[in-house]
């Protein structure tokens, strides 16, 4: 080991000081005491591409950029005067036929036995790595900077947590959905912070996971403060640092109460609407079924009661007996019809819907003998979506089958017209009335609630806004209003 060391040694006592000088590690400039460069090494030659001849009586500064030369004049020369050098200037050298290249430039003034300034020494060397690095780290610091702009807005609950589990930021978004503020969370553990719906799993469970050093995402039901629950998804990431030890975590929690609130209404509705196309499905086979098998029967039995009544002219103690059942006859066969037209009016298939209503309301007033009122605007030819028109017309159905079992009315206002890009339904009735509040969709309160709902659901399938207006003693009013799209 002692021999190597001392022929190194050797070989650098054979260097002469010229090659040293020419063959630095660094570039060395010679200049008078106004830059003009007098010598310059082989390295800063090698380093930017100039040759001798050419840097030889050009002032140091001609072979800056434009910035570099307005930093030496304003700062550079006036500080080595001052204080006789500087050190680590971040200068660029132009280069030819190439960019320029980033440099750190140290200075030293020499002086005479009178103080008096006579030359000026230079050291240059590359900074392009250090460059670079200082432009990743300005941009990582812009970044972070971003990212924490980021998280602070951040309407999802961010933070981090240490390898024991105590909480070292949380932001704003945290704050707000678990209801702790940042100085009561961040040194507490995350499970004193966190509480799971779930008595089977806790935040404790998985902090103990993440530490094995893998990622986790589940969903959740959590609970803030003072008891509210919200439904959340929860991302859990580990830090680990190498040799892979862990070192901490962070986690986002999104509430996603309110988009589950509207995704599971969204899937009532679709289901509704299921039931409403199997409703109407039936009610064509029920329709059919009282029409063709009922209603064919009943009329045998009215022809049959007939010839009852023509063979038993001779008995007259039989004519007022059979007179009797004719009329209940005829008056079950036309129940009959009435009920299998609303089951499934063979208007609402042929006719435009106003004149579907306008006939259903005609045949109902007959049938209950209560008066009505019809006010239907005339839309020529026009035909709606098969859901619209099915919807509205069992929305006057339901509300004239209320009107007829619970309102005691002697008249109904039935209006039916095209607004301002809406179909409106209005029925209103002179009955009894009942106490209402709606501030909520409609539930049952033992006056046809449940017809009620199915209106209000029916509406809502159609993306419409449904409303009932009534009081004891003064009436009610059912309005449906249905978007159509059409102004």
């Amino acid at each position: 080991m002692k021999d190597h060391a001392d022929k190194i040694l050797a070989d650098i006592s054979d260097e002469s000081l010229g090659d040293l000088y020419e063959h630095a590690p660094c570039g060395y400039i010679s200049t008078d005491a106004n830059a003009v460069i007098l010598r310059v090494n082989q390295t800063f030659l090698d380093l930017t591409g100039h040759t001798r001849e050419g840097v030889r009586n050009l002032r140091l500064p001609e072979l800056m950029t434009v910035p570099g030369r307005v930093f030496y004049d304003t700062h550079f020369a006036p500080m080595v005067r001052l204080q006789g050098f500087i050190k680590e200037a971040a200068v660029d050298i132009v280069r030819p036929g190439q960019s320029p290249l980033p440099t750190l430039i140290n200075a030293v003034q020499i002086e005479n036995s009178k103080g008096e300034p006579t030359h000026i020494r230079f050291t240059i060397f590359d900074a392009t790595e250090r460059r670079r690095f200082e432009q990743r780290l300005i941009t990582a610091n812009h970044q972070a900077e971003h990212f924490g702009v980021i998280i602070q807005a951040s309407l999802d609950a961010i933070l981090s947590v240490g390898p024991t589990g105590d909480i070292e930021t949380w932001n704003p978004g945290a704050e707000k959905m678990f209801g702790h503020s940042s100085d009561e969370a961040i040194g507490k553990k995350v499970w004193e912070m966190i509480v799971f719906d779930d008595p089977d799993y806790k935040p404790g469970d998985l902090f103990s996971e993440v530490q094995k050093g893998q990622g986790v995402f589940r969903s959740a039901m959590c609970i803030g403060s003072g008891g509210r629950k919200m439904f959340t998804s929860i991302c859990v990431t580990p830090h680990i640092e190498p040799p892979g030890e862990f070192v901490g975590l962070s986690a986002i929690f999104r509430d996603l109460t309110e988009q589950r609130q509207v995704e599971e209404a969204k899937h009532r509705e679709e289901m509704m609407a299921n039931l409403i196309r199997a409703e109407e499905s039936e009610r064509r086979r029920i329709s059919r079924d009282l029409h063709d098998h009922l209603g064919q029967q009943l009329t045998a039995i009215r022809l049959t009661i007939a010839e009852l009544q023509r063979a038993a002219a001779e008995f007259p103690q039989l004519s007022t007996p059979m007179e009797k059942l004719q009329i209940q006859t005829r008056k079950i066969d036309d129940d009959l019809s009435f009920f299998a037209f609303e089951l499934r009016p063979k208007e609402l298939e042929s006719a435009r819907l106003a004149e579907a209503i306008e006939i259903y309301v005609r045949k109902w007033s007959q049938n209950y003998d209560v008066g009505a009122e019809i006010h239907v605007e005339t839309m020529n030819s026009t035909r709606f979506p098969e859901k619209i028109e099915n919807n509205i017309y069992r929305i006057l159905q339901e509300a004239l089958n209320n009107v007829a079992k619970y309102a005691s009315a002697d008249t109904v206002n039935v209006i039916f017209k095209k607004h301002d890009g809406e179909l409106i339904l209005i029925i209103e009735d002179n009955g009894d009335g009942f106490s209402f509040s709606e501030p909520k969709p409609p539930q049952d309160r033992g006056h046809g609630g449940l017809g009620i709902l199915g209106m209000h659901e029916r509406t809502v399938i159609c993306g419409g806004r449904f409303t009932i207006e009534s009081q004891p003693g003064k009436g009610t009013t059912v309005f449906a209003r249905i978007p159509i799209g059409d102004k």
